[in-house]
């Protein structure tokens, strides 16, 4: 199960908590995992799981250079572990089931994600990348990590979204990756916001997603885990 793959986890000293409730979820996939977080800003160790590598790479920034740079110096990182494939969660994405979704591993030449409209921003005509943004978690290949670092100095920090899904979108679409988004997955926000936690649980009871994203509160993520339970139970 989920064989050649390391599950990592990317976030900073603040999202300690995060990464704490939901260890469980990352390990069940019985895969190795790594905690990456900045030099500036480090998870030293995950009291839930002492024996999980964390590894500090990059400098602490939420949006900019700072994190964009980071974003690609953990990513090379991960080529130091020899797996083949790589699902990389923030410390508020998780993959619901033990068993990562087959049909991610039918197609490795792809980046998956879950892909969001990018709409909502204003763009010159001259802009000619998909209005598209790739949030976590990703799941994606050695051969395309490669790519991404090799193509990586092409893509400039764009002004108006200068945000990390914005620029794995850029990295892969630059380097010719082909990209998708998870047929079962979901990214809202669920943290004070009624319609976003309404609609996540939806989506997870009813219609079986278990790529999430976002989940920040312990409460909400157990809710989520029953509520997939309960899915998987009704559709064995």
């Amino acid at each position: 199960m989920n064989e050649k793959t390391l599950v990592s986890v990317h976030g900073y000293a603040g999202d300690k908590d995060q990464v704490e409730n939901a260890m469980p979820y990352f390990l069940h996939h019985n895969c190795p995992v790594v905690v990456l977080s900045p030099d500036d800003s480090p998870i030293i160790q995950v009291e839930a799981a002492p024996t999980v590598i964390c590894r500090q790479v990059g400098k602490r920034a939420y949006i900019g250079e700072l994190s964009l740079t980071r974003q690609l110096a953990q990513m090379k990182a991960l080529l130091d572990y020899p797996f083949e494939y790589f699902l990389m969660n923030d410390a508020d994405s998780v993959c619901l089931s033990p068993q990562i979704p087959q049909y991610i591993y039918n197609e490795p030449e792809v980046l998956w994600s879950n892909e969001v409209s990018d709409m909502m921003h204003s763009r010159l005509l001259s802009y000619r990348l998909p209005r598209l943004a790739f949030q976590p978690p990703y799941f994606i290949s050695r051969k395309n990590i490669e790519k991404i670092l090799k193509f990586s100095k092409r893509v400039k920090t764009d002004r108006t979204t200068p945000f990390i899904d914005w620029v794995m979108m850029a990295w892969a679409v630059t380097a010719g990756i082909p990209h998708k988004n998870f047929l079962t997955g979901a990214s809202c926000p669920t943290r004070g916001y009624q319609p976003g936690y309404d609609l996540m649980c939806e989506l997870v009871r009813k219609h079986g997603r278990v790529m999430v994203h976002s989940i920040k509160d312990r409460e909400v993520l157990l809710k989520l885990v029953e509520l997939h339970k309960q899915f998987a139970e009704d559709h064995k």
